[in-house]
């Protein structure tokens, strides 16, 4: 599985690792940055 970026409405990016769905405790975070406004994936 691979990891999924998050940006909070608060302006924190996350790096979240699996698993994910429904069933399975949320998973673990990992923050990137603190200060974001917008990101893209390439």
């Amino acid at each position: 599985m691979e990891r999924g970026k998050v940006l909070g409405s608060d302006g924190n990016l996350w790096l979240e690792h699996p698993p994910f769905g429904a069933g399975h405790v949320p998973p673990a975070r990992q923050q990137i940055d603190g200060n974001v406004s917008a990101f893209q994936g390439i």
